[in-house]
């Protein structure tokens, strides 16, 4: 069906269709993806967050189209998983990791697993080397205001600044390889 023929069949058969209704245009999400690619530094990395839209379907879409699933949940690590998007593909964040969970991503794999704080460094670097490995970011939350966004000061969303560049000087990151910062 074309998206221009969606408000009609939603119309028809409104009493009948489950809700909530999601109608989503291919053809726009596409469209909406190249737009995005036109504007980004090459070689960037464009990330669908699952946090926006938790649709297997949609955000296999966008893997499919080149940008990775971004989530911030074992549970939609999982969406990921069950919509058939490789483990490879996913970028893990959230503030809630588990050991257990840092563990699976070691033996499952993914892209890179997003760091928010020292202690949370320390239960990876914990896990035995049998266990596998894992890239990972830091997150830093820079303590700066933008917009109505303000995250700056004390957070579990980040380490400082300091704290960060302080870990990235004295490296100390066991079998896990370092990828990069990642800015909140």
């Amino acid at each position: 069906m074309s998206f221009e023929k969606a408000p009609v069949w939603v119309s028809r058969w409104r009493d009948r269709i489950p809700t909530p209704c999601y109608v989503y245009s291919e053809p726009e999400l596409t469209a909406a993806i190249v737009r995005l690619a036109s504007v980004l530094p090459v070689g960037s990395l464009p990330l669908y967050s699952l946090k926006a839209n938790p649709q297997p379907r949609i955000a296999r879409f966008f893997n499919d189209h080149g940008a990775r699933p971004e989530v911030a949940s074992e549970g939609e690590f999982d969406l990921c998983l069950a919509g058939g998007i490789p483990a490879r593909d996913v970028i893990v964040g959230g503030v809630a990791k588990s050991s257990a969970f840092l563990e699976r991503l070691c033996r499952e794999g993914c892209f890179a697993v997003t760091i928010d704080s020292a202690g949370e460094l320390s239960r990876l670097r914990a896990l035995p080397a049998s266990a596998g490995s894992v890239r990972f970011l830091l997150r830093v939350n820079p303590g700066i205001a933008i917009g109505g966004l303000d995250m700056g000061g004390d957070s579990q969303f980040g380490l400082g600044v300091d704290e960060a560049m302080e870990m990235v000087r004295q490296p100390r990151f066991g079998q896990h390889e370092f990828a990069g910062l990642h800015f909140y």
